[in-house]
């Protein structure tokens, strides 16, 4: 049988030919007794073997493929962790760097608004966050009627919690009172249950509530939801307030007087030592000497300067994770306690800084004050009210009054030019960089007298110094020196009236306020000269505008009389009239011949009213 090509070509496969091949050189080589037999256990054996080998290779290609796995799957794994390592130190950088942030925000209030909760929401996963304040309740008022910062206070209704701050998705709760139905968050304000005996007393972390669906206690502000409840004490004293600055500056004042004395008397005492030592004339009586020095060292009291005045302030730091159905472990309830502590922490320790620095900058001021600095500002004064007094000589003898009141414009004048004198504007413009302002009032009545509404500067009537800080600069004392007292006023805002400005003003003793900021105390004795020569012109002008409707009325009834008699004359020259035959009587030219000879006064229009309604 002829086999064709194709089934040669299977044939010469090294698989079955090449294998075939092999076994007959085997079988030739080794001429066994029973070749058929043998060539066939030979063909089992090589099938059996060559199983075998595939096998093992493919044991080995998977192994050296898991092996490469592995190694890829753990420098997955390493990256990974890496990543995950440089995304924890960077939160961890940004949690410490967000920390100091608060640590030194100049305004903690604000950051309690939403910086702050929003800020817990995102570390701790929460669904939102809310911070109560336990407040006296508000009462509405007329802003515009009442100057009081008291007014808003409802002094006969109980205290209770506000909501001040939110994360941004619970803003809807902002400015609301919390309902007294919210039992268990109002429950964190009472005192904490005394330890039990021979225990010590545990820190109170306020109230954690881990299934609120379950406790009947909590109040919904929309509608139930799996998840869990805290509410957290934040308590801490604010030291930015008047009382605690005037203390602080006498206390500090007197700290630092004995510090020095205490020093002075250290020098003498170490110097009168020194020379005793040179003097003693054994190493006992040196030794003696040094130990007496000791004794007196140890001896000397150790000087503390007493602690700001803090008013307490109770905030409540409110958060769940309602809709997550997720309890909050102990270890994240502690640091969530932690961190609410730090930051009430941080809110005092800072604004002991701020009014410690307040304190050191009057100190500053009150020992670089110039001497004589009033007498030399009066002294000024007078010679600039003398040069100009000089116009006025002729007013002096014929109108006291009149005089009197121009001189105190003269003053005023003087008083306005000082405002862009830089000592003047450096003086008062350094106030700017203080947290605690004395005597807001007069701030707030330059900003009444420039036509600024009190929405725009203050916070229910307490003047918001932040702000109205940042508007005053040289522009500022550049308007008021445009002021003018003079003329026509329409009326102005409600709180801005003449009558409004001197009970803004006058509640403060001169002497206290120019003690305090000696341009400040210009700037009222500006408002209440201001005050003062606007309703002296008012009157004046009132006077004259009356005497000048006394005149018109006089010179109405001259004229009348003098018609009359005019009228009369005229009747009298008709019937006397003797003319010559055919001649009338020129009634025309006689009447220019009698206005010639008698002067008819001349009548105006009637005087106006002047618009002066920014007095009451």
């Amino acid at each position: 049988m002829q086999l064709s090509p194709i089934d040669l070509d299977y044939l010469h496969q090294e698989s079955i030919g090449g294998v075939i091949a092999d076994g007959l050189t085997v079988l030739y080589n080794t001429q066994p007794e029973k070749p058929i037999e043998f060539l066939a256990k030979w063909l089992l054996q090589y099938c059996k073997t060559s199983t075998q080998k595939t096998h093992f290779q493919d044991d080995l290609q998977k192994k050296e493929q898991n092996i490469q796995n592995f190694i890829q799957q753990q420098k997955q794994e390493k990256e990974r962790l890496e990543e995950l390592l440089q995304f924890n130190q960077k939160t961890m950088e940004q949690e410490l760097n967000y920390i100091e942030y608060l640590r030194n925000h100049p305004y903690h209030q604000e950051l309690i608004i939403q910086e702050f909760p929003e800020f817990l929401m995102k570390k701790f996963n929460l669904a939102g966050v809310y911070i109560c304040y336990f407040t006296h309740q508000k009462q509405v008022v007329d802003i515009d009627l009442v100057d009081d910062e008291n007014a808003f206070i409802n002094q006969k209704a109980p205290k209770l919690l506000k909501y001040v701050g939110t994360s941004v998705n619970q803003n809807f709760l902002l400015h609301q009172n919390l309902t007294e139905q919210a039992i268990i968050t109002y429950e964190v304000l009472k005192p904490p249950p005394p330890p039990e005996e021979g225990k010590a007393p545990e820190v109170y972390k306020g109230i954690y509530i881990p299934d609120v669906v379950k406790e009947p206690k909590v109040y919904f502000h929309r509608f139930p939801k799996l998840g869990c409840y805290f509410a957290i004490p934040m308590n801490f004293e604010t030291s930015l307030f008047e009382d605690a600055f005037d203390a602080g500056l006498v206390n500090r004042i007197k700290y630092n007087s004995e510090v020095e004395t205490q020093k002075s008397e250290i020098k003498a005492k170490e110097l009168e030592h020194a020379e005793q030592l040179q003097n003693a004339e054994s190493e006992d009586q040196k030794q003696q000497l040094e130990d007496e020095h000791q004794n007196y060292l140890s001896s000397l009291p150790q000087l503390v300067e007493p602690p700001f005045l803090g008013i307490q302030q109770q905030y409540i730091v409110c958060g769940d994770t309602l809709g997550q159905d997720r309890k909050l472990s102990q270890e994240e309830r502690n640091q969530l306690y932690d961190m609410i502590q730090q930051f009430g922490q941080s809110y005092q320790e800072k604004e002991i800084a701020l009014l410690s620095e307040d304190i050191n900058q009057q100190i500053e001021y009150q020992n670089t004050i110039p001497e004589k600095l009033e007498e030399n500002y009066l002294d000024q004064e007078n010679q600039f009210v003398e040069q100009q007094a000089v116009n006025l000589e002729e007013l002096k003898q014929t109108n006291d009054r009149d005089y009197s009141y121009e001189i105190e414009c003269i003053k005023f004048d003087f008083l306005k030019q000082q405002f862009t004198a830089k000592d003047f504007a450096s003086t008062f413009l350094n106030l700017t960089k203080r947290r605690v302002i004395k005597f807001p009032n007069i701030i707030k009545a330059l900003f009444y007298l420039l036509g600024y509404k009190k929405e725009e500067i203050t916070l229910e009537n307490k003047l918001n110094w932040k702000i109205v800080a940042s508007q005053i600069d040289y522009r500022f004392l550049a308007k008021l020196a445009l002021i003018n007292h003079r003329g026509p006023k329409e009326a102005p805002l409600q709180h801005a009236t003449i009558y409004r400005l001197e009970k803004l003003v006058d509640v403060y003793d001169e002497e206290k306020v120019a003690n305090y900021n000696w341009a400040l105390g210009y700037l009222q004795r500006f408002l209440t000269l201001y005050c003062k020569l606007r309703r002296e012109d008012v009157a004046i002008r009132k006077e004259i505008l009356q005497e000048k409707r006394g005149q018109l009325q006089a010179a109405k009834e001259l004229l009348a009389q003098l018609l009359e008699q005019k009228e009369t004359d005229l009747q009298a020259a008709k019937a006397n009239f003797q003319g010559e035959e055919g001649e009338e009587f020129d009634e025309q030219k006689w009447i220019e011949e009698w206005e010639s000879e008698h002067n008819l006064p001349e009548i105006g229009d009637e005087p106006q009213d002047e618009i002066d309604d920014d007095l009451e």
